[in-house]
């Protein structure tokens, strides 16, 4: 069974503990609910960033584009109202200056002569000196060159095929000789001295440092001028006549510590990239030009003028876009494809073309939600350029990068947040348990004493009960407190009360008396009278104390009054040491008669036996006579209104006493209307006497022994 206490903890615990569940879950889901709006405000926020970016290289794109046209455009005016065909020009000088005025120019034709910076290498072969000719390798084109001194510089060295010279010179011995020994010289010299460095090998990132950019800006200009001066040297070179073509032009330092080159057939290109100018009707705008450049495809913005003096000599100039992209690629460290009119032209990250129909199996890049390339996956974004559109490959384990990571991180914040919440919840419900359980111990202990008590006033005991210890306490348990103590003063008094009736009246009688129904006045009821006195008393108390006789007439009276008490008769009175009892009042007893006799027969077997022990004690021992009579009598409360005595009244009750009066010693005698009484004979065995004439009964009555086994 459980106490007050413990139901209290259970209920309030279990409030508590759906109450904090109910906060996690609540929390959670509003936690999970902002984090979700949060991460879809920073996707968006991303998004928006992403295409700002795209726009910021649409606009770089679109103003380089613009700025490179308009530049064009403005040097092709100059070039074309101050330089005639007629004038006594070196073309292929002519062209290499105008090449070299922007290093983004990709090429610059006239007529059909074309000079090409973008095609040109910059190149840092090995060399060999034999017998004083200088043998130059370039690793890069697998070809041996013969290096022959420029009569102006002592640094500066024309290129020659070596095996183009070796056909024209067959009867020389001495140069296949030389020719055998470089090749051997060559093969065993350190390759790591002199590396060919194209000028589109420089590459770097806009996530690097303002410093390596810088210094990379600094490399790159300083190998665009370098090979902006071998480009013009090797013009003033170009129209003068050699017995073999002339191959490059190289220069070196004094100490022969390092060195550069170009090459003839990587800068002036032998067949024209301007065909049909003529397309273009405005020649004051742009105009695009796709043109083949090796195995790829290349996109060019062209400027196309007519000289001043009205010939039909043009001059065309070129802007590579596709190195413009390639640049951004290599900037972005990612792939790139430009497409204009359909074409698409790629770029990987390293800046290198390649072909974007092979390797990417591309029909429709507009269309294309992902791209799978070189064995990873792509998302496309796209910036519209009007005529021309980029599309950036982005991996898309970066372009997810940022959502998973969001998603990771609202994972994460969440578990921390659910986490934290299971956490304070459980401290919080175990701080709530410590004080429910000092709150109710301090609310539910004075009702669980009250409960102790009421415990032990259910059992009857009345005195010694632990009352709970209020202090200032004003509240509804003081109140209890109060009235249990009241009750239990109250139920004490009544014990008082009862202990001291129960020694007057019996019992019976006390609980109606406590009941406080009892009123003056009476009923007649047929019942039972039992009376009892001691034989010779008279002459027995002359040879006592009165002092031993009271406390040997209160033994002997306890002892009688025990046996009609279990009987459940009822002690009427004493007089002297005579006692009336009543069997049928005022309890209504259906058996009355038979109590009765049942009673007498103990008393005589107790007093017997208790004689017996006093006989043994020296100490003198009495008998009794008893006489019993069942009649109507009257019976009630009697006497002042302060002062009551429950008792029978009538002719009957003299019979009682009458037969009790000549009852002999340690006899029973009882009435013709007990003897006939239902049930009386069945359990007890008479002998009938002579018929008595008893004093104050008119007329004689037949009596009956009570015979005792």
């Amino acid at each position: 069974m459980k106490t007050l206490r413990e139901k209290l903890f259970v209920s309030v615990g279990a409030i508590l503990l759906i109450v904090a569940l109910l906060n996690y879950f609540i929390s959670e889901m509003w936690v999970r609910r902002e984090l979700e709006k949060t991460g879809h405000i920073i996707n968006e926020n991303i998004e928006n960033i992403n295409k700002d970016l795209r726009n910021f290289f649409s606009f770089v794109v679109s103003y380089q584009v613009v700025y490179d046209a308009a530049e064009l455009d403005g040097l092709s005016k100059i070039i074309a109202e101050q330089v005639s065909p007629q004038t006594a020009v070196n073309p292929w000088k002519l062209l290499s200056r105008i090449a070299s005025f922007n290093p983004e120019i990709a090429f610059v034709q006239l007529g059909h002569q074309v000079v090409s910076p973008e095609t040109g290498n910059l190149y840092f072969p090995r060399w060999t000196s034999i017998e004083g000719m200088l043998w130059v390798e370039i690793p890069e084109k697998r070809a041996l060159y013969v290096a022959l001194p420029f009569s102006e510089s002592p640094t500066h060295y024309l290129l020659f095929d070596a095996k183009l010279l070796q056909e024209v010179l067959p009867s020389s011995d001495t140069l296949s000789q030389n020719l055998v020994r470089a090749k051997e010289n060559l093969q065993k010299a350190s390759s790591a001295n002199f590396v060919a460095f194209p000028n589109d090998d420089l590459s770097f990132s806009w996530r690097d440092s303002i410093k390596k950019l810088f210094q990379a800006l600094v490399v790159y200009e300083t190998r665009w001028v370098e090979k902006m001066s071998l480009i013009q040297d090797l013009a003033d070179k170009q129209i003068e006549k050699f017995p073999i073509p002339l191959a490059g032009v190289l220069m070196i330092d004094k100490t022969f510590d390092d060195g550069a080159c170009v090459l003839t057939e990587e800068i002036f290109l032998s067949s024209s990239i301007v065909v049909d100018p003529a397309h273009s009707s405005e020649t004051s705008l742009p105009f695009l030009l796709l043109r083949k450049n090796g195995e790829t495809n290349v996109l060019d913005m062209a400027r196309l003028f007519r000289f001043s003096d009205g010939s039909n000599q043009q001059m065309a100039i070129g802007f590579s876009i596709s190195s413009l992209v390639s640049k951004i690629a290599t900037l972005v460290k990612r792939p790139i494809i430009i497409t204009w009119e359909g074409e698409p032209l790629a770029f990987d990250q390293e800046g290198n073309a390649f072909d974007p129909k092979k390797e990417l199996a591309l029909t429709d890049l507009s269309s294309a939600k992902s791209l799978s390339w070189q064995g990873k996956n792509y998302l496309p974004q796209q910036i519209d350029l009007e005529e021309l559109q980029l599309t950036i490959l982005t991996p898309e384990s970066e372009a997810l990068a940022t959502t998973r990571f969001l998603q990771a991180m609202r994972k994460e914040i969440s578990f921390k947040i659910t986490l934290s919440l299971i956490v304070a919840a459980l401290i919080s419900f175990v701080i709530a348990l410590l004080l429910l359980n000092n709150i109710s111990k301090k609310f539910t202990q004075p009702i669980v004493c009250l409960s102790h008590a009421s415990e032990e006033l259910g059992k009857g005991k009345h005195e010694g009960l632990i009352l709970p210890q209020l202090g200032k306490r004003h509240d509804e348990v003081a109140t209890l407190t109060h009235s249990f103590e009241k009750m239990v003063g109250a139920l004490q008094d009544r014990d008082k009360i009862r202990g001291v009736l129960n020694k007057v009246v019996s019992k019976e009688i006390t609980e109606e008396i406590l009941k406080g129904e009892i009123e003056l006045g009476g009923e007649e009821r047929v019942l039972t009278l039992l009376f009892s006195d001691i034989r010779e008393f008279t002459h027995f108390s002359e040879h006592l104390d009165p002092k031993d006789l009271i406390g040997l007439l209160n033994a002997y009276m306890t002892h009688m009054c025990r046996i009609i008490d279990e009987t459940h008769g009822v002690v009427d009175k004493f007089v002297g040491d005579e006692i009336m009892a009543l069997y049928g009042a005022p309890l209504a007893l259906p058996d009355h008669p038979v109590k009765a006799i049942e009673a007498a027969l103990r008393m005589i077997q107790d007093l017997r036996a208790w004689n017996s022990e006093r006989k043994k004690l020296g100490a003198p021992i009495f008998e009794i006579g008893i006489g019993i009579h069942t009649g109507l009598v009257c019976v009630g409360n009697m006497g002042a209104e302060n002062r009551l005595n429950y008792t029978a009244i009538g002719a009957n009750v003299n019979l009682a006493s009458r037969l009790c009066s000549v009852a002999e010693p340690m006899q029973i005698l009882v009435s013709e209307a007990t003897y006939q009484f239902p049930g009386v004979q069945e359990h007890f065995h008479f002998q009938q006497l002579p018929l008595s004439t008893l004093k104050g009964i008119d007329h004689p009555v037949p009596l009956w022994r009570v015979v005792q086994t």
